[in-house]
This record gives C-alpha cells, sequence and structure tokens, in this order.
C-alpha cells in the first residue's frame, strides 16, 4: 500500500484545517497507539500541538471573509431602499393629483425612515422590516399601485430578507484581537503532516506490521476523500473553461498573410 496522491496546496484554508482534524480523527478511530513507534508519536504530538492554533487561525479567516460577504449585502439593501425613495420622488412635480397624493403621502412615510441606510446592522434590519410592513399596508399600498413602484418594494424586501438569512447563519466565531499568520501556519503544521506521512509509507514498505499498513490506511481515507473533492473541482473549472473557450468568436488576424 502506498499513500494515496493529493495535492495540498489546492485545498482552501477551510478545507485544510478539517483535513487535519479528519487525520486526527482517522487515527484515533483505529484505537492504536501513537507510542508504538516513538518516531510517528512524536510527530503526532506535534500536529495536535499545532492544530488548535491553526484552526483558530483559520476560523479568523473564514469570520473575516463572512464579514465582508455580510457587508456587502448590506450595501445591497441599502442601495435598494434608495432606489425606492428615487422611485417616488419621480413623482415630485407631477401634473396628476393622484400621483401628487400618493407622493406625498409617502414621502411622509419614508421621512419617518430617514437615514435608515445609515444605522447599525440590527438597528437597520428592524427598521426596514417596519418600512416594508408599513408601505405594504393597506393605508399605503394604494399610493404604491398609483406610482406603480411595487417593483421596488419587492427588490427591497428580497434583499432584506436576504441579509436577514445570512446574519442569521453567520458564524459565531469571533475575530479575535491576536492577529495569526494562517499562512505561515499552515506551512508549519503541514510540513509535520508531510514528514509524518512521508515516514509512515516508506516504514510500511519494508515493515508490513498492523501498525504501519492501519495508519496508511487511516491516512489515506482523508486523502482520497479530499483529492476527489480536488477533482470534481478542477473538473468544474476545466469545464467552464472549455465552454468559455468554444464561445469566443475568433477574430481575424491583424495582418493576415
Amino acid at each position: 500500500m502506498k499513500k494515496y496522491p493529493i495535492d495540498l496546496g489546492h485545498l482552501h484554508y477551510d478545507e485544510s484545517a478539517q483535513f487535519i482534524k479528519r487525520f486526527l480523527s482517522d487515527f484515533k478511530g483505529t484505537g492504536l497507539d501513537p507510542k508504538t513507534d516513538p518516531n510517528f508519536d512524536l510527530l503526532y504530538q506535534e500536529i495536535i500541538k499545532q492544530s488548535p492554533t491553526y484552526v483558530e487561525a483559520i476560523d479568523q479567516v473564514i469570520a473575516k471573509a463572512e464579514s465582508l460577504f455580510l457587508a456587502e449585502e448590506d450595501l445591497v439593501r441599502d442601495r435598494k431602499f434608495i432606489t425606492v425613495r428615487r422611485a417616488v420622488f419621480v413623482y415630485e412635480y407631477s401634473d396628476d393629483p393622484a400621483e401628487i397624493l400618493a407622493f406625498t403621502n409617502l414621502k411622509i412615510l419614508l421621512n419617518t425612515y430617514k437615514g435608515v441606510e445609515n444605522e447599525n446592522y440590527e438597528a437597520e434590519t428592524l427598521d426596514l422590516d417596519n418600512f416594508i410592513a408599513d408601505i405594504k399596508s393597506s393605508t399605503y399600498s394604494p399610493y404604491v399601485t398609483t406610482l406603480a413602484i411595487g417593483k421596488h418594494i419587492t427588490n427591497l424586501e428580497t434583499a432584506a430578507n436576504k441579509f436577514k438569512t445570512i446574519f442569521d447563519a453567520r458564524s459565531n466565531k469571533t475575530v479575535s484581537t491576536k492577529v495569526y499568520n494562517a499562512k505561515a501556519l499552515r506551512k508549519g503544521i503541514f510540513g509535520v503532516y508531510i514528514k509524518l506521512v512521508n515516514y509512515i509509507a516508506s516504514t510500511a514498505e519494508i515493515n508490513n506490521g498492523a501498525f504501519y499498513s492501519t495508519t496508511l490506511a487511516a491516512i489515506n481515507n482523508g486523502r482520497k476523500y479530499y483529492a476527489d473533492i480536488l477533482a470534481k473541482r478542477e473538473g468544474v473549472a476545466n469545464s467552464q473553461k472549455a465552454k468559455d473557450a468554444a464561445n469566443e468568436t475568433p477574430t481575424a488576424p491583424s495582418n493576415p498573410i
């Protein structure tokens, strides 16, 4: 048995943390005593030692990415609210009495929620929920119909609900004040992991004892699982590249012969 091939450098940060967790879990599941081989145990204990810090660093990376994504979605709902306001003010100088009446009443409602897009996440979420409920109520919905701005209300509601879904499901991981160098930590823990795998793989070739064969099998479980993920991802990427290439319009050479 040989070690299962995998390009560890292609693992995403979150995958790399899960990869290490998977290795530790798979080996523990064998019931083997790591002290059976002192050299293996030395490397194994080093991975255990580095793992919590690495996982925390990856959690920090993910939490920061989630915060950026949340900010982007907040900007979307801000713009949808601004669009509603602009759609109403299109009718400010209308000659139609019904449109002026609708504009006047919706302007009063909008003024009640003035500056909502500048509030913090929680306050804006509550205010937008209230605004949407108000403008869809029987008091204001006739005015929305008169000005034909229903689609803008729908777009705002969609954006507001999407933000709430992301916010409610966001990671509870806290970005600590301690700053980690995730890249350096990854290099360190995977450097130890590679030494461990190479040691077990080479030893298993000359020693067919149960400890080495079982350990290598446990190692290969995780390696195959993530190698399949990488292969699938690469296949999708290559398929998309092929489609893009097929859709390209060939251009004539600039200096045809």
